[in-house]
Parts: C-alpha cells; structure tokens; sequence
C-alpha cells in the first residue's frame, strides 16, 4: 500500500509556481462510445492548472473493451500523447491499462501519477499519490 502524504492547502490567488510543470489528465473508457463525460471538475483541474503557469491538457481515452490489438494501439496512441507533452504529473481518475502511465512516469526522475479517487479504488502500482479517498476503504466500508 502506498504511504499516504499531505499536502498543505493553498488559497486561491496563493502561491504561484516555482516551475511550470505540464500536467496530463488522462480519463479512459472501456468502450468506444461518446455518451455524457463525467469530466467537468477534472477540466476545471486543468483549467486551473493553466491560470497558476503550468501546461495542462485533457484527453479522453477510449479503449477497444477487447484486450487485443485495438487496445494496443490505443495504448501506444496514449504513450505517445504523455510523451509529446513531456508530461511532469500524470492525474486519473481510474485506470484500466496502468501500463502507459507507469512507463511515462518511470521514464524520467521527478514525475508523478496522482489518482483523483471517488473512495471506491485501490492502490495502483506506480500511482505515488491518492488524493480524496481514506486508503483500504470503500465506500461500503470494506
């Protein structure tokens, strides 16, 4: 299980940045279909990102759901979209192919995954920080 940290809180119009970082905020699906995108607050993540100097996208990954050669090539799609973007924090929500994230992630000292977590995760390999959930516990309580 990974340690948990706390980070202190910074008021809006705080502290600006030391260095600009790049952020990737990466959301996939299991399935290729376009439907209603749970992803406003993680746009205003980024949104925010931007505001405070740093570069930040959001890309919407839709896996193939068949764990052949589509999602293979989605994989490869989506390590090169954290490449090309030099990507310092890597942020998911959830995560159904850790792979991508972990190799960007190892590829270069002083990058990180963070997993925004709704309560009902686990602890991934290669994700160093959790943000919003108490580790070992769902919502259920188990």
């Amino acid at each position: 299980m990974a340690s948990s940290r706390s980070l202190p809180v910074v008021p809006a119009g705080g502290r600006r940045p030391s260095r600009s970082l790049s952020v990737a905020v990466v959301l996939p699906y299991g399935e290729p279909t376009e439907a209603f995108f749970p992803d406003t607050l993680l746009e205003l993540c980024t949104t925010e990102a931007r505001r405070r100097g740093h570069r930040a996208a959001l890309l919407r990954v839709y896996y193939q759901g068949d764990g052949g050669a589509g999602d293979g090539a989605i994989r490869e799609q989506l390590a090169g979209w954290l490449a090309a973007r030099e990507a310092d924090v890597v942020v998911v929500e959830r995560v159904f192919d850790p792979e991508p994230v972990r190799a960007h992630v190892g590829a270069r000292p002083g990058r990180h995954a963070v997993l925004l977590s709704w309560g009902d995760g686990d602890t991934l390999d290669g994700v160093d920080l959790v943000i919003g959930r108490t580790p070992g516990l769902t919502r259920a309580g188990t």
